[in-house]
């Protein structure tokens, strides 16, 4: 499938958004979405244990020139990757969940991550519905209320939740969730120094059985030696990066970490 990637515009990606989540609601009820959620398999794990692993995630996107989402997920799952990351919200496009579904019907033994921005609680059963194993909330696009009824579902329905976080308050918030993972950063965001130095500063802060890593996409070896010296939890890397050049130094220095 072509693709061209326009320029990220955050709000008008949020707008198309929830334009394309209230046709999708029009067309499959809340009830007829929860149905579907309660039929699929138990959600794979993925950083929901407790344990000294350092998880690879592979980051599928929607990048030009082609977009193949499920030949993507399967080269980088050949590289070692642990659980395939699922983001295309960094353009607009309506038919994300679809291609989720497909996504998580290729990679039946490898947990996917939904890594969408999520509106409402609709969203999150329409996830699972598309058989993903966990969910990423983004503190900055919803109210603590919001943020409560999106946790809330996503733990009833038994999905690893990853909460990303930008500001201290949001953090607060967060912890009070009692999320499985705290994510500092969001995917397109460049100030991973920033990020690095703030992990290191509220470690202690946060309870030892939340996990915490950053939100950031990994582009290139040094930025995942940064996070591993940080003592990130996990790592969501490119395709670009967890190719055969690449893939062996990943899982070498991951292993040393843990």
């Amino acid at each position: 499938m072509k693709v061209t990637t326009p320029i990220m515009n955050r709000e008008a990606i949020l707008k198309a958004k929830q334009q394309h989540l209230q046709m999708r609601e029009r067309r499959s009820p809340w009830s007829a979405v929860i149905s579907l959620a309660s039929m699929q398999a138990y959600p794979h794990d993925i950083m929901n244990y407790v344990d000294h692993h350092v998880a690879i995630i592979g980051q599928v996107r929607r990048t030009a020139p082609i977009y193949d989402p499920v030949a993507t997920a399967m080269d980088m799952i050949a590289e070692g990757a642990d659980a395939i990351a699922f983001y295309t919200d960094h353009t607009i496009y309506g038919s994300d969940l679809e291609d989720m579904w497909l996504l998580s019907r290729a990679c039946r033994d490898v947990p996917v991550l939904y890594q969408n921005y999520v509106m409402n609680a609709y969203q999150v059963a329409a996830a699972r519905a598309a058989n993903a194993s966990a969910i990423w909330l983004d503190s900055s696009i919803r109210t603590v209320a919001g943020m409560r009824a999106n946790a809330t579902t996503a733990q009833r329905l038994r999905f690893t939740v990853f909460i990303s976080v930008h500001t201290n308050d949001e953090l607060e918030t967060a912890i009070a969730l009692s999320p499985h993972v705290i994510c500092l950063g969001s995917p397109d965001q460049d100030n991973l120094t920033e990020s690095v130095a703030w992990l290191q500063q509220i470690r202690g802060d946060v309870p030892r059985h939340v996990k915490l890593m950053l939100g950031h996409s990994l582009r290139t070896l040094d930025e995942v030696r940064l996070a591993l010296e940080a003592g990130v939890r996990g790592i969501i890397v490119t395709p670009e990066l967890l190719r055969s050049e690449t893939a062996h130094v990943i899982r070498e220095w991951v292993g040393k970490a843990e």
